[in-house]
């Protein structure tokens, strides 16, 4: 399976004609109940096969069509899954499983184009980051995206506060880690003394701010050449020491809060997309301030057929809308560029939002799937001309 990508939306949305089967729905957390998840799937293939029937279809075509996702459904193996959504897109020509690092609604759509407005927040930035996960017992880095969080090896740098305190002296042992010499050995560890964790706060504050700057000099060692954000994890008390003496660069200021060492993988990496939300929305708060500042112009609209007729043109520069958001149905005449919006569904209707988002990626624009909490309430466009 495949995870989604801006590529393959565009190649989905170019897709017309019957049957189009689009179907979302979100999966269980690591150590859920997999086969709940199963039977779901089982409800909405019934359910699509209901729809082919009442469409014409004949049970021989139906089985052809519907027997690679049944398929998908009976292999247990495919189960075993840290994924936060599916999403399957079936013609007479291929049938399409993916992953969503995301968790989608649940969606059936069997129409003649394919329903792409419940995965449209897979198109958020899906750029890479690290995590540098900090106890006085261990130290451990990690480098993720919206797929994966994996544990990086750090060499010639002391994981724990113990292993720090075994040298008397920083500077020797920042120069052992930096690769430098002194003396007729080329060697600069000392004989191990152990200060232990006793003494003063102050002195543990101060054997703290070494283990750090150890910590800082190898990290920046690895990163030196590195743009990406870095995602601290830890107790607030050991950040607070660690922020004092760190030197790279992109270190984000919302940090992953408490104990990671009781914070699995799977958890980790959400928690630092949650972190990062900011960081990685910059080009939305960019966009949306550009949709406010020529709000009133004839460069932005907030009229959905217009939109529509707009993006069907390749005018769409940046277009905004809430995946989770009522339809609103009606057609759109490309020979004579006329929409028409219905009350209630109709015959031969499309939800118009989705099919300003398919125009619009088949012409190169911009899409920003928004939040429930985002102020805009209906789908608005920024206009190339």
């Amino acid at each position: 399976m495949r995870a989604l990508d801006r590529e393959t939306l565009a190649t989905l949305a170019r897709h017309l004609g019957w049957p189009a089967i689009s179907l979302t729905m979100p999966l269980r957390r690591p150590g859920g109940d997999a086969q709940g998840d199963r039977i779901r799937l089982k409800n909405l293939l019934r359910t699509a096969e209901e729809r082919l029937a009442e469409g014409g279809m004949r049970p021989a075509e139906m089985k052809s069509l519907m027997n690679p996702v049944w398929a998908f459904h009976d292999d247990l193996s495919r189960w075993r899954t840290t994924w936060s959504g599916l999403a399957v897109f079936i013609t007479k020509d291929s049938t399409e499983v993916f992953r969503t690092r995301l968790r989608v609604t649940e969606s059936l759509s069997v129409e003649d184009r394919f329903s792409l407005k419940p995965v449209l927040p897979e198109l958020k930035e899906q750029g890479h980051f690290y995590v540098l996960a900090l106890s006085q017992k261990r130290v451990r880095l990690f480098h993720g995206n919206a797929e994966n969080l994996d544990e990086m090896e750090i060499n010639d740098t002391p994981l724990s506060l113990s292993e720090a305190l075994k040298y008397d002296d920083y500077d020797n042992q920042l120069q052992f880690h930096s690769g430098t010499s002194s003396g007729a050995s080329g060697s600069t560890r000392r004989s191990a003394i152990f200060h232990g964790h006793g003494g003063s706060a102050d002195t543990a504050k101060t054997d703290l701010g070494r283990f750090f700057r150890m910590v800082d000099h190898g990290i920046h060692g690895l990163l030196k050449n590195e743009q990406a954000p870095l995602v601290l994890a830890g107790v607030e008390y050991l950040l607070s020491i660690y922020r004092s003496v760190e030197t790279y660069a992109h270190v984000v200021e919302t940090p992953i809060l408490g104990n990671p060492d009781e914070i699995s993988s799977r958890d980790m990496q959400a928690l630092a997309l949650d972190a990062l939300s900011s960081h990685f929305n910059a080009g939305l708060e960019q966009d949306l301030e550009r949709f406010h500042e020529r709000k009133g112009s004839r460069d932005v609209s907030r009229d959905l057929p217009e939109i529509v007729t707009a993006a069907h043109e390749g005018r769409v520069d940046v277009l905004f809308l809430k995946p989770t958001g009522a339809p609103e149905w009606g057609t759109y005449n490309a020979s004579s560029g006329l929409v028409e919006v219905h009350p209630e569904r109709s015959p031969g209707d499309w939800d118009l939002a989705d099919l300003a988002a398919a125009e619009t990626l088949l012409h190169g624009g911009s899409i920003h799937a928004l939040d429930a909490e985002q102020p805009l309430r209906e789908p608005a466009a920024l206009f190339r001309f």
